[in-house]
């Protein structure tokens, strides 16, 4: 007996290979492999590709909002404030959406008429 047969749902990992998304589906790299465009919907996230600057939370401990300072490999290096820094294990890390502030509302000035 094989450990798969037909009817098995399985998942290949690939890298994410850009960030644009066309008609819903996304390019993944497959090694070595063609790309392949992946409905976004079909994919799950085994670990982020995290960058210096990211917000991050480690859910396992709290929801604490931290900033990534350092990368190396499977571990980050982050920060909560000045003096208080961490180190996280990547795949237990997850990314936050950026808190994207909303632009103030413009107020167009009336016209000024020389009609008086």
């Amino acid at each position: 007996m094989t450990k798969f047969r037909k009817g098995d749902i399985v998942a290949v990992k690939g890298v994410v290979a850009g960030d644009h998304v066309f008609d819903g589906k996304i390019k993944v790299q497959i090694e070595p492999y063609h790309d392949i465009y992946v409905p976004i919907a079909n994919l799950t996230m085994d670990r982020a590709a995290f960058e210096v600057g990211d917000i991050v939370i480690l859910p396992t401990e709290s929801s604490r909002h931290a900033e990534v300072l350092a990368v190396n490999g499977d571990c980050l290096w982050v920060s909560f404030s000045e003096t208080e820094y961490a180190t996280w294990t990547a795949r237990f890390v997850q990314r936050v959406a950026p808190i994207i502030e909303p632009e103030p509302e413009t107020i167009e000035a009336a016209p000024v008429s020389d009609a008086a």
